[in-house]
């Protein structure tokens, strides 16, 4: 599916134009970082929009979001909320606090439930964890391309921001309220002065401080390996974009979800001009930051990723595939590009701290330290 968030008529009629084929409903009273502010708390705009949405496109799927972390006062708005989303014959909802799940399944029992935490899950297990308490789970920045393809067909019930700003910081308190008069919300860009030419986002609104880094995720040069993964749902987040920019993001990856032919240099240099910021992988790569290290690693296949590092005592790894008997030696590719060799290996169960020869995707273990291996290199099993 393709995947996109609306909060207006246009909104709704652009996405299904442009070759959406699952609207996210957001009203601001229960999302944080929708760039709308809706006046009316009545949630009547989900019949609206899902009208609209069903008149152009009979086989849309819908689903409303409710992405605030709910204090007391927010569960017998998010009720009201969810029992007008039933009204306009919406069943699929969007969480990030998973408490909410209990409530939805207690009032609209045939529901779908995704978990979409705005933080979190970086590794296999954890998400396979998660899985067993909703129906779906969408990631963003965070979880990068190896942990994705440990999930094995546990994938087909992910989904992954493919296109749009990271959020980095969220504050449920007005930093910037009274700076810049009494209007409802700011929407402000700030020079970086540790990197001269950066700017990030500060968006300002009734619920909350949001900080955007500086640059879009783009996953356009990475077609390949998103395709390979078999996910439930590209998203794509046009929130506070222009419209120019959700048609071109939704429709370019429409085409590329169906394998069409597209030209990625041109479309990412499109975007940047389009919205004034970088266009890049974030951290979906096997890396600390979003640089292509794979040279090395080529077409041969991941065993395992290191997460932790304790100086002279050993190395915490994450297992990426099913392994029978656990090689003693293995090739390690760092994060600075560096092929070290790994010689009379043996490893020891994260917790019980007993040896074991067998893996599976997603276990922790226990190696000993290595010289110069540090978090997010990668283990070439022979």
């Amino acid at each position: 599916m393709i995947t996109t968030f609306v909060s207006t008529d246009d909104d709704v009629r652009a996405s299904i134009r442009a070759g959406a084929t699952h609207l996210i409903i957001e009203h601001s009273r229960i999302t944080i970082r929708s760039f709308y502010q809706d006046d009316e708390q009545s949630f009547a705009k989900f019949g609206q929009l899902c009208q609209i949405a069903k008149a152009l496109l009979p086989s849309i799927n819908l689903s409303m979001a409710i992405d605030i972390l709910p204090h007391e006062d927010d569960f017998g708005v998010i009720q009201t909320a969810i029992q007008a989303g039933v009204n306009a014959g919406i069943r699929s909802f969007r969480i990030q606090d998973i408490g909410l799940a209990s409530l939805i399944r207690e009032l609209v029992p045939n529901a779908t439930i995704t978990l979409a935490p705005e933080i979190g899950y970086h590794s296999a297990e954890s998400l396979r964890l998660a899985l067993d308490h909703v129906d779906w789970v969408s990631v963003s920045n965070e979880v990068e391309l190896m942990t994705l393809s440990g999930l094995g067909p546990l994938s087909q019930r992910v989904e992954v921001q493919v296109q749009g700003p990271i959020m980095i910081q969220y504050s449920y308190r007005r930093y910037l309220d009274g700076l810049f008069g009494n209007a409802v919300s700011y929407d402000r860009r700030a020079s970086d002065t540790g990197y001269v030419g950066r700017q990030v986002r500060f968006y300002d609104s009734p619920n909350g401080t949001v900080m955007y880094l500086y640059f879009d995720r783009c996953l356009l040069r990475e077609l390949p390996q998103l395709r390979g993964l078999s996910l439930h749902s590209w998203l794509i987040d046009a929130r506070g974009e222009s419209p120019e920019y959700r048609n071109l993001a939704i429709s370019t990856y429409r085409s590329a979800f169906q394998c069409d032919e597209i030209d990625p240099s041109s479309i990412i240099t499109t975007l940047s001009e389009i919205s004034e910021k970088a266009q890049r992988p974030g951290f979906f790569l096997r890396n600390n930051t979003d640089q292509d290290r794979d040279r090395l690693i080529g077409d041969r296949s991941i065993g395992a990723v290191v997460r932790d590092s304790v100086k002279d005592r050993y190395l915490v790894i994450e297992i990426r595939q099913f392994v029978s008997d656990l090689p003693d030696r293995c090739e390690i590719v760092t994060t600075k590009n560096e092929l070290k060799i790994a010689t009379s290996l043996h490893y020891r169960d994260a917790i019980s701290l007993k040896e074991t020869r067998a893996a599976k995707p997603g276990e922790l273990l226990l190696i000993p330290w290595i010289a110069g291996v540090g978090t997010k290199s990668t283990l070439l099993f022979y």
